[in-house]
């Protein structure tokens, strides 16, 4: 059985599309067969792997009765993802029923089928598809950036992954929270890294992001980090996150 990991944050701009194409990258160079479903209608994670968003064969087929969500190979050995797609837009209706969540289930169920690693990119918020995931998965990685308003964001996605524990996934376990864009030269982030640590403990990752343009880059490219420039910081950043999705963060629990 795949491991099925969720990687969410209603925030934008915190590093989440970033995580999701890198970490399994880097779990497939690991030799774990990896697929990632970018379930994000904007499709980042699609294009910043150097595929296109599929009109009736991505993410979005599962919406649809008998629909089959396919995957396509990456140029990273091991790692396939299935595309975003434009019909994601209307997932919010079809999800609002039973009929459509256990439709979209059984597809994702499908389409894990034969991988070690599941990850999903959910959209930058708190609707259907992201609680879909997040209803689906074993655990979830909240990817945050340095930055002081880090915890008001944080407690509100943590207080989601409580509810969907509650109420329909109890099997659900954070991964953790992993903070990103950090600049060991600026004060203030390594005064929010110190306050997480403090108030989340173990919650937080051990291994911190660090900001590299290298990544943009990369993404720009149409390929993960470790193809475009595997000793930059950003590289090193993502295969320690892989050892540690590996190893101890199927330890932590919320």
């Amino acid at each position: 059985m795949a491991t099925k990991t969720a990687i969410a944050n209603q925030k934008g701009g915190v590093g989440k599309t970033t995580t999701a194409m890198n970490l399994a990258a880097s779990l497939a160079l690991a030799g774990r067969k990896t697929l990632l479903i970018d379930l994000d209608p904007q499709g980042n994670a699609t294009t910043g792997l150097g595929l296109t968003k599929a009109e009736g064969k991505g993410a979005a087929a599962l919406l649809e009765a008998g629909g089959v969500a396919t995957s396509s190979p990456t140029a990273v050995q091991g790692l396939h993802v299935v595309p975003s797609s434009p019909g994601l837009l209307h997932a919010e209706g079809v999800l609002a029923t039973d009929e459509g969540m256990k439709r979209f289930r059984a597809g994702l169920d499908a389409a894990a089928s034969g991988f070690d690693e599941v990850l999903m990119d959910c959209p930058p918020a708190l609707g259907g598809l992201t609680r879909t995931a997040l209803g689906w998965s074993d655990r979830v990685l909240v990817p945050i950036q340095c930055e002081f308003f880090a915890m008001e964001g944080l407690a509100q996605i943590l207080a989601e992954i409580e509810d969907v524990r509650t109420n329909s996934n109890p099997g659900l376990r954070l991964a953790g929270v992993l903070l990103t864009m950090f600049d060991p030269d600026l004060p203030f982030h390594r005064e929010v890294v110190e306050n997480l640590r403090g108030h989340l403990g173990e919650k937080v990752c051990s291994t911190v992001i660090p900001r590299d343009i290298r990544l943009a880059e990369a993404a720009s490219h149409g390929v993960p980090i470790v193809e475009y420039d595997g000793l930059s910081r950003g590289s090193f950043g993502y295969i320690e996150l892989g050892k540690e999705m590996l190893s101890h963060g199927r330890e932590k629990v919320g």
